[in-house]
């Protein structure tokens, strides 16, 4: 019984230390893919463009992207024909109102604007490299489907963290807790009954 107690012992300090500095360090973000689509939030809410900006097909967050936008939108709006599944060729933020970021900021992001929290982001369909690299506005309904908001995919990357931050501390954490817990009481329980038989 002590071996079982020694073990639980430990895999609880383990655990409960490998998961505080993995979250601390942001190791558990770059894990589970979320350090990606952070970035990709990132790009999306931040650009010199006060238009859209584009995540081509291509390019290496892309992938990530794509599958947690399909993973997690309820009220998706796509074009006739095509699904969630179905991968775009690229992934946009669109609308306009970006604001200038103009004080108190590094010198690398002089010009850089902020768009607005509520500005969508669509999948683009039969959007070719060519398209982007000729600036070819985004105006046929066809190719463009709503998945959501800037706001909703922040949102959607938080509840992720508290999730798994969830399921890790307290969950996890505190079934192993009473796992020992119980241990120890039982082990309790039989030693008071050896000690009355005598």
């Amino acid at each position: 019984m002590s071996v079982i107690k020694k073990s639980l012992t430990l895999i609880i300090i383990a655990v409960s230390l490998a998961y505080g500095i993995g979250d601390y360090y942001g190791w558990c973000d770059k894990i589970s893919g979320r350090n990606d689509i952070e970035n990709a939030w990132n790009r999306l809410t931040y650009a010199n463009s006060s238009t859209e900006v584009i995540i081509l097909k291509n390019e290496p967050i892309f992938d990530a992207l794509h599958k947690f936008i399909s993973m997690r939108t309820k009220n998706a709006r796509l074009p006739r024909g095509r699904n969630l599944k179905e991968s775009p060729s690229a992934i946009a933020r669109i609308g306009g109102n970006a604001t200038l970021i103009n004080s108190d900021v590094p010198e690398e992001w002089e010009g850089v604007k902020i768009a607005p929290q509520n500005n969508p982001i669509v999948f683009l369909y039969d959007y070719s490299e060519t398209d982007f690299q000729q600036k070819r506005k985004l105006i046929a309904s066809e190719q463009v489907g709503f998945v959501c908001t800037l706001e909703e995919l922040r949102y959607w990357i938080k509840e992720g963290r508290d999730s798994e931050r969830f399921w890790v501390t307290t969950f996890l954490i505190g079934a192993l807790s009473l796992v020992l817990a119980i241990i120890e009481f039982t082990g309790q329980q039989k030693e008071k009954t050896v000690v009355q038989k005598q």
